[in-house]
């Protein structure tokens, strides 16, 4: 037998040399149908109509289907998915979609145009403020919560039925009506949005979902998560199915073979394992136990030559970040502003709202150290909530900069001199893991620290689903997060940012100091395009005289992989990596050259030899 064996290596190795595949990783491909992934940051929810984070996005999208995808790597174009195509009305207000026919879910159901009617319907009846149901909402019923309609005078009875209307089957197609005309509708339901994942009717409901009917529609409204019966379940018509998910361990996902879009040929199961630590992940890449990794950029250097690994970089994203100020902290039971109160031991609930403590924050934070140390210069500073990748974007728009003196300066100001006086002390979290962010608040913590011995900041890190019930509780003083493009458009980073209902705003209370709301609505419907950008224009220079927020950086992206990973493709709008596309092979190749014909900065380094 071991005669055999050294044949069998002697034979590998020729063949190797024969095609140019290096022969030390020609022999070096481990578990070939079995991709894993190492990261930080655990999924929050499998439910497509709560999930609103990337982490639990990157999971779904592998999983559910949506009735249109992006043409590759492409934000323009758009190709058919669980439909085979669709039509749009003259004026704008109504689209039909025609459902595709045999294609099976992962638990047995067929698909039907009343399953995607149901999809839509539910996210709408949900319409949880931490939830993207307002995505689907204000183009459909033109509210951002369907308590809006019940506060206009409409009873229970009507607003199901206005939800009901909303989308309609005939025959085999589905017909969404919006409420006014919409330039985003299909970036809005395109796949890598959860919130347009397409569920089974039938088998959503016997698991204990929304039963389709008006008479107790509250019951599901509002729903947290924790209750909602596909939190920890999932049946999609996608190339995976979920095997387990073990939260803050690992999701396992494995091979659907009766995938309408044939079976998957590659990899045959995937392993997202949660590696907080980033020298963990590291060493995991260089033994080859991960595939692919994330890598904070401040990292790179120590990445970069290692033998068997590449990297695409210079990657365009559709996101960026920002230090959220919180205008109306929770004081009761929350142990990260002390003692709640101005007097050295804490801060009050309503600390954030002078301005002046505003202004000092801005100007204590060092855009260059930061840019230079968690990017190694691949990024930009914000020059508000737009970023600079989108149109509208106003690169003119002045900006906050580092000038310690200018933020004591401020900071005697606040709270008629007493903040100086008295001092200040809170708990600065951020998601353990995330070196971006880690470095964004001890950045904050060194400089706020340093202008006077009474004020005292605590920076600490906390698993990623925490992190994000204390973000959504409201108890953080100050939030560090990211926001990726749910469709590529201003509206979708104004909104978030700005809007008294967006997914920032509404958490950190933005309406108690500013209303943005006329105004962002406005920018969404006009169709002018001076117009538009001076909409936007104005918004971004709002944002930047009343210091709502520090608005970081405006990054580019990479991607770390063994040399072994065949098929990488990419789209800024995917939650993260799709896994179906991904195969491993000794002579693994990116998808590159499609990467490079819709975004030429692109490029890819690699140590395969």
């Amino acid at each position: 037998m071991k005669s055999w064996w050294r044949l069998g290596l002697a034979l590998a190795f020729l063949i190797a040399l024969a095609v140019g595949i290096p022969a030390a990783i020609a022999q070096q491909v481990p578990n070939p149908d079995t991709l894993i992934e190492a990261t930080a940051g655990d999924t929050d929810t499998l439910d497509p109509i709560h999930a609103y984070d990337t982490a639990s996005g990157e999971i779904i999208f592998q999983i559910y289907e949506n009735l249109i995808r992006y043409k590759g790597p492409s934000l323009k174009e758009f190709e058919p998915e669980l439909a085979t195509s669709w039509t749009v009305s003259p004026d704008g207000m109504t689209y039909t979609f025609t459902i595709r026919s045999g294609v099976t879910f992962h638990e047995g159901g067929t698909l039907t145009p009343e399953d995607v009617e149901y999809s839509f319907e539910r996210i709408m009846i949900h319409s949880h403020p931490d939830s993207p149901a307002w995505i689907i909402l204000e183009d459909l019923l033109g509210v951002y919560d369907l308590q809006e309609l019940a506060d206009a005078g409409k009873s229970d009875a009507e607003i199901c039925q206005m939800v009901q209307n909303a989308v309609t089957v005939e025959g085999d197609k589905v017909i969404f009506h919006l409420a006014a005309p919409s330039a985003t509708f299909l970036a809005r339901i395109a796949h890598g949005a959860s919130w347009g994942a397409i569920e089974d009717k039938e088998w959503v409901i016997a698991q204990g979902g929304w039963p389709g009917t008006c008479d107790n529609w509250r019951d599901y409204y509002y729903m947290e998560k924790e209750n909602l019966p596909l939190h920890t379940k999932a049946n999609g018509t996608g190339p995976f199915k979920l095997e387990r998910w073990t939260p803050e361990v690992e999701t396992v996902l494995v091979a659907n073979d009766t995938y309408w879009a044939g079976a998957i040929q590659k990899v045959r199961r995937v392993v997202r394992q949660i590696v907080n630590e980033y020298s963990t992940r590291k060493l995991m890449l260089e033994k080859g136990d991960a595939d692919i990794i994330y890598v904070p950029r401040q990292y790179t250097h120590e990445v970069e030559g290692t033998p068997g690994v590449r990297t695409i970089k210079y990657l365009p994203a559709l996101v960026n970040e920002a230090a959220f100020f919180n205008y109306a902290i929770p004081v009761e039971g929350n142990p990260n502003i002390g003692s709640g109160q101005l007097d050295g031991q804490g801060i009050p609930g309503d600390f954030f709202t002078d301005i002046h403590v505003r202004k000092g924050f801005n100007y204590c934070f060092d855009w260059d150290r930061f840019i230079n140390e968690v990017y190694l210069g691949e990024a930009a500073q914000s020059h508000g909530p737009i970023p600079s990748s989108l149109p509208y974007f106003n690169p003119a728009q002045e900006t906050y900069h580092f000038d310690p003196e200018q933020a004591a300066a401020e900071l005697k100001q606040a709270w008629g001199g007493q903040l100086w006086e008295k001092g200040m002390k809170f708990t600065l979290l951020y998601n353990a893991g995330n070196e971006t962010r880690r470095v964004a608040a001890e950045i904050i913590e060194g400089c706020i620290e340093s202008l006077n011995p009474n004020f005292s900041i605590e920076v600490r890190g906390e698993p990623w689903p925490t992190y994000l019930d204390n973000f959504r509780g409201r108890r953080l003083p100050i939030f560090i997060i990211g926001w990726l493009a749910d469709f590529p458009d201003p509206h979708n980073f104004v909104h978030p940012y700005m809007h008294s209902h967006g997914a920032f705003a509404y958490r950190q209370r933005l309406s108690v100091i500013a209303n943005y709301d006329e105004l962002i609505e406005t920018a969404a419907k006009e169709v002018n395009e001076a117009k538009r950008q001076a909409l936007y224009y104005e918004l971004q220079k709002k944002a930047y005289e009343d210091a709502i927020d520090i608005f970081l950086d405006d990054s580019l992206g990479r991607n770390w992989q063994r040399c072994w990973v065949d098929g990488y493709s990419y789209n800024p709008m995917w939650p993260g990596l799709n896994y179906y596309i991904l195969g491993k092979k000794a002579d693994g190749r990116p998808q590159i050259e499609l990467i490079q014909s819709v975004y030429p900065t692109v490029q890819m380094d690699e140590w395969c030899e």
